[in-house]
């Protein structure tokens, strides 16, 4: 009798099922972890203007003390304290990228205890 090589239909098909489960698989984990980062991304985002908003309130520490301040991200944007996104200056939300953070304030006050500007984004 004759060898043959090869494989049969089934064998291929079961090749096919399997790889079909494990790619389901791989997908659905995949696209929950990233949905599930969006507002982590956010939170981080929120972070990084409050640090750059202390930043920017420490030039301006005399001012500050006498008075808290409220600034927008569009106006860190603009003293070159945040870097934009795009060319038309925007930093978008990374929850919803067709919505832009520039708007959004930041309170900045002076804590006397500490010694230090705190900023506080308000959303």
């Amino acid at each position: 009798m004759k060898k043959k090589n090869g494989y049969t239909a089934i064998d291929l098909l079961i090749v096919i099922v399997v790889f079909g489960v494990l790619t389901f698989f791989t997908i659905s984990k995949v696209s929950y972890a990233l949905s599930d980062n969006k507002e982590e991304v956010y939170n981080l985002e929120v972070k990084y203007i409050e640090l750059q908003a202390e930043a920017y309130g420490n030039t301006k520490i005399e001012e500050i003390k006498a008075k808290p301040t409220t600034v927008t991200v569009d106006h860190l944007i603009n003293e070159h304290f945040l870097d934009p996104d795009d060319d038309s200056n925007n930093i978008y939300d990374p929850r919803d990228k067709t919505e832009t953070l520039n708007a959004k304030k930041v309170k900045l006050t002076y804590d006397e205890k500490n010694n230090k500007i705190k900023a506080k984004f308000q959303d």
